[in-house]
């Protein structure tokens, strides 16, 4: 359990260094440290009530894209990709 907390801590560090290039890196490990350590504190329920309340927005902004990417010229299902004409296509030998 130990081992997974350390590696999603770097893991989270190393992207907030990505993103912002000013904050170094030990202040990114201690930001990712503490914001984990108050999740735990406070329990679950908080986590839980930010992702009943967060599904809302996210949803959202997935129905957007998906409507956008429908409209472009430029989506390509790819679930048709290797279908033609209701058959599979048949691999050259």
């Amino acid at each position: 359990m130990v081992g997974w907390v350390v590696l999603n801590t770097l893991i989270a560090a190393q992207i907030i260094h990505a993103v912002n290039t000013s904050i170094p890196g030990w202040a990114s490990i201690l930001i990712t440290a503490l914001s984990t350590l108050t999740v735990a504190l406070f329990g679950h329920k908080l986590l839980h009530a930010f992702e009943r309340w967060a599904l809302i927005p996210c949803l959202a902004v997935f129905f957007v894209l998906v409507v956008t990417f429908a409209r472009s010229s430029e989506f390509t299902p790819l679930l048709r990709r290797g279908v033609q004409r209701g058959r599979h296509r048949r691999r050259p030998r």
